[in-house]
């Protein structure tokens, strides 16, 4: 519902000039943050849109700082797929942010309006959004709050994302009147915004994997009549697939949706980069019919009119599930107890994802405002909480996305309260963690599965390998390589010696006891398995081998088949048969007819054959048939 003061605002907006320099036309539409407006910037006479801030925002300090940082973090964002930030500043009582005006529907509109998308049709918007999410990202920015409503669409197909980093300027505030706003943002929001109040690229990914589904289906993922409801399912919930609510969706896209929302961040692409080259990989492999697929309506409406809105914790069908966390409430809880439990720690977990209002609504008067230190180096991250009086606890934790020594957040989380001279934890970045694939060469495979599980790997299977050197059972090498620095959990492919490899040649065409000669002495066993005729191999010779050319294991089998040589069929007498009937006795016979005329045929006579009638020639092979 739009607050007195919006309406205010908008009301004294109409035909104003902000900051000497955009004059107002039109409301554009309201969100969580504030208006965005049509307007005009009269110093370079283009249009623009104007985002004001709601009132109850601008009036904190601390929201004021933060929206002025990120808003320049965010203009240095030039990219095809982002909205561009002109400018930003106050005007009064009017905090502002000056973006590029694009004329076409958000994408909540456009699935409000036309319902779900086809696969190709949900795939190209996705890698706008994904294209513009990985150059933030490069640059160090996330977005926060990737949802449709920040994703708008031209007339001519191409993807803009508005809004970067904004969300995390809106942390500092509490959420006084934003039921609606948090809402519709906790649909998308990841686990770890709603128990730590902390968000990366991975959280970004996160919420692109729900914008996706609910593009694939025309229905949001997660949903609920309530912010508690819908942080619940995030955190101890399982995302439905695509396919499970539409039918006939390639298995590709359930994959991708599944990756890019499982509950532990580790599990995710590590950023949007990662995900885009995955998205550009299933669309290739796409059939056109598959691209094109859109959702049976009838069978959309009848499960929109029977669905509830809250998503069921039910577990996936084994053959859908990546991952086999349980997702059942804990046991020995009744009903009712189990329940309060459950609401009491989802409101908890609001409290924390709105930047712990009650907190500072109500906190003491010694109480202090844990800085935002993400991104600064350890040492400067001490002295700004030491410079509020509050004790930092440096803790070393690994990140794929923050630079080694430079701090990611803190518990409590920035913005919220915390009594002075108390102790906040200060989480450093290790930097990405990484682990060396131990040497196993020489090992057997159970010694060598040993010593990789013990470097906090997976054994993924074992590979034959020929070696020269190494007797067979033994691991020759590993995938990836001896030394390798990779995640932790990597699986590494043995590679398992054969022993020295014999080197089979082509023996097609030659006689069977020279193939048995030349093999004799490496234990290779030669199989004569059938024999066949063969125009053109003669009897006693190979006709097929299996395996073909090549190196072979000691040991091996060789499977041949041998000729029989040429299928040899007696030629029958036509002579002073018509030509018809001369034609059809041959081919009856099995041969292939060539005629010759003499004297022009002119009495169509059968004359003789070449080669002549009592004489055997290759079934199949050509007859000359004379006629006169």
């Amino acid at each position: 519902m739009t607050s007195p003061d919006q309406l205010s605002i908008e009301d004294a907006l109409a035909g104003r000039v902000v900051d000497g320099r955009y004059r107002v036309a039109a409301l554009i539409a309201h969100g969580g943050m504030g208006s965005v407006y049509q307007a005009v910037d009269l110093r370079l006479e283009r249009e623009v849109a104007v985002k004001v801030m709601r009132p109850d925002l601008a009036r904190d300090p601390e929201f004021v700082r933060r929206f002025q940082r990120e808003a320049r973090s965010a203009a240095r964002l030039a990219h095809p797929n982002v909205v561009g930030v002109y400018d930003q500043g106050e005007d009064g009582a009017l905090v502002f942010l000056v973006m590029e005006l694009v004329n076409g529907p958000t994408l909540r509109r456009r699935l409000t309006q036309h319902g779900a998308m086809s696969p190709g049709q949900a795939l190209g918007v996705l890698r706008g959004v994904l294209s513009a999410l990985a150059a933030a990202h490069t640059a160090g920015i996330v977005h926060r709050d990737v949802k449709p409503e920040n994703v708008l669409i031209t007339p001519d197909g191409a993807v803009k994302v508005a809004d970067f980093g904004l969300a995390r300027a809106v942390s500092a505030t509490t959420a006084t009147g934003m039921t609606g706003a948090v809402l519709g943002t906790a649909a998308y929001l990841a686990p770890e915004q709603f128990e730590r109040g902390v968000a990366d690229a991975r959280s970004d990914v996160y919420a692109t994997g729900l914008l996706l589904s609910e593009m694939l289906t025309g229905r949001k993922a997660v949903d609920g009549d309530e912010p508690m409801q819908v942080a619940y399912q995030h955190v101890h919930g399982t995302i439905p697939l695509p396919s499970e609510r539409v039918s006939g969706l390639p298995s590709q896209l359930d994959a991708l949706v599944e990756w890019a929302t499982r509950r532990d961040p580790e599990q995710r692409p590590t950023d949007a980069a990662q995900f885009l080259a995955a998205v550009e990989k299933v669309g290739a492999e796409l059939t056109p019919d598959q691209l094109d697929h859109r959702p049976d309506r009838t069978e959309d409406t009848a499960q929109l009119a029977t669905a509830t809105r809250v998503v069921p914790l039910s577990p996936r069908p084994a053959a859908a599930r990546l991952s086999t966390t349980s997702d059942e409430p804990p046991a020995g809880l009744g009903p009712a107890r189990r329940s309060r439990r459950v609401w009491a720690a989802v409101v908890a977990l609001l409290l924390i994802a709105s930047g712990a209002s009650g907190y500072q609504l109500f906190g003491p008067p010694a109480a202090r405002t844990v800085p935002d230190v993400a991104g600064q180096a350890e040492a400067v991250a001490v002295r700004w909480l030491q410079d509020r009086q509050l004790d930092a606890t440096p803790d070393g934790v690994f990140s794929e996305t923050v630079a080694a020594g430079q701090a990611i957040s803190t518990e409590p989380s920035a913005g919220s309260q915390a009594r002075r001279g108390s102790t906040v934890r200060l989480l450093v970045s290790n930097g990405p963690e990484r682990y060396a694939v131990p040497d196993v060469v020489g090992q057997d495979p159970a010694a060598a599965s040993a010593s990789i599980t013990a470097a906090r790997l997976s054994v993924a299977g074992t590979l034959p390998a020929f070696h020269d050197k190494l007797p067979a059972g033994s691991v020759t090498g590993t995938d990836p390589a001896v030394g390798s620095r990779v995640r932790p959990g990597t699986r590494v492919t043995l590679l398992v010696s054969q022993g020295p490899p014999v080197n089979l040649e082509n023996w097609v065409g030659r006689p069977l006891g020279e193939l048995k000669a030349a093999l004799s002495g490496t234990a290779v066993t030669v199989l004569v398995t059938t024999e066949e005729f063969h125009p053109d191999i003669d009897k006693g010779s190979v006709v097929r081998q299996d395996p073909g050319p090549g190196m072979v294991t000691r040991g091996s089998r060789l499977s041949v088949v041998l000729s029989k040589g040429p299928d040899l069929v007696e030629v029958p007498s036509v002579r002073g048969l018509s030509e018809d009937e001369a034609r059809g006795a041959l081919s009856a016979a099995g041969f292939q007819v060539q005629v010759e005329r003499i004297v022009g045929g002119l009495f169509k006579t059968a004359h003789s054959t070449v080669p002549g009638a009592g004489s055997k020639a290759p079934r199949g092979g050509v007859v000359v048939l004379r006629i006169v």
